[in-house]
């Protein structure tokens, strides 16, 4: 049952529960229901969601939509359960370690990607030797983030809902972006000036 999750968690918090509904009310189809049912069932099904009640209460007073909820997730995962090649620089949003570099990989190709092209571009981007992505890292990666990705037939990796990748791409990759532009832009400020 897709509400038995819900209930569980909101039978003692119906403001918590209106809320949901009402950032929910963002979806696709303008479905008050749609937005909270991805995120439960997404929750009560995953291990990246652990305490999820407490998190879901912590943070439901605080977002308008379900990929903010995605998003302050995702910042929190990053923050414990990673590392990074650059070890001068704490684990941060412009410092995103193995697992914001894998899932910025996933959300900008095309049609996904296989495992072995991003364990080798990770290989390349510095995370061998004491770094490497293990077998086991890898696979506890696969169960943290469990249905929030699927595989293909053909060992193809991609997102399964398009709310978990619009919050990875305006977590990761548009924040890239603006930097590069802003940095742009004060190159061509700066040679005006001369």
């Amino acid at each position: 049952e897709i509400f038995s999750f819900d209930k569980e968690i909101f039978k003692n918090h119906p403001v918590h529960l209106s809320r949901l509904n009402s950032v929910a009310g963002s979806g696709v189809d303008g479905s008050l229901v749609e937005g909270h049912e991805i995120v439960s069932s997404r929750s009560s099904a995953s291990s990246l969601l652990n305490n999820s009640v407490n998190i879901m209460n912590s943070y439901i007073e605080e977002v308008s939509t379900i990929r903010e909820i995605i998003q302050k997730i995702l910042k929190r995962y990053l923050r414990k359960n990673n590392w990074s090649v650059n070890k001068d620089m704490p684990l941060s949003l412009d410092n995103p370690g193995w697992i914001g570099d894998t899932l910025c990989l996933i959300a900008l190709s095309l049609n996904g990607i296989t495992k072995e092209t991003l364990l080798r571009i990770l290989r390349r981007r510095g995370y061998d030797g004491n770094l490497k992505i293990t077998e086991l890292f890898w696979n506890i990666f696969r169960i943290q983030f469990g249905n929030f990705l699927q595989e293909g037939f053909n060992g193809v990796i991609l997102f399964s809902h398009v709310y978990f990748k619009e919050a990875v791409q305006a977590l990761l990759l548009e924040r890239e972006e603006r930097g590069i532009a802003e940095e742009k832009k004060g190159r061509v400020e700066e040679k005006n000036v001369y």
